[in-house]
């Protein structure tokens, strides 16, 4: 069997440290601002659990899939899904790449440290590639 993910995770909380719950209160204000011109977004009060997610060197990524398919799971309210990159120094050859899969095109987003991603959580296939490097 193919595994699913290649990560190593962990989630996240305000309370962790201060660095954490600056970005997270800015993810959540972005959100709320969204919220005002899409209506999609305009009955969220709050977010899903955070996390943070390593792919080590030498991982397989994570296979194409929709972070909340619709009907999947009755309990999730996921909308958008957010992602904020740390990786210092990071060089094409280290791959780990994000790919949406978007209607009519595939966009590829290189994990370049403070690089922000946003896409609906319900509704655009995506996968990490797989990593060569650190």
């Amino acid at each position: 069997l193919k595994k699913v993910r290649g990560d190593v995770i962990a989630n996240l909380q305000e309370n962790d440290n201060s660095d954490v719950a600056a970005l997270l209160h800015k993810m959540d204000l972005l959100v709320l601002a969204l919220g005002q011109r899409l209506p999609k977004l305009r009955n969220v009060t709050k977010r899903s659990r955070a996390m943070l997610a390593v792919y080590p060197e030498g991982s397989h990524g994570y296979v194409r899939h929709i972070d909340n398919r619709p009907g999947s799971d009755p309990n999730d309210h996921r909308r958008l899904t957010c992602i904020y990159y740390l990786n210092d120094e990071w060089c094409d050859a280290d791959g780990g790449e994000l790919l949406l899969h978007l209607s009519n095109e595939s966009v590829r987003i290189a994990p370049s440290a403070d690089r922000f991603a946003c896409f609906w959580a319900d509704c655009v296939p995506h996968e990490v590639l797989p990593t060569r490097g650190r």
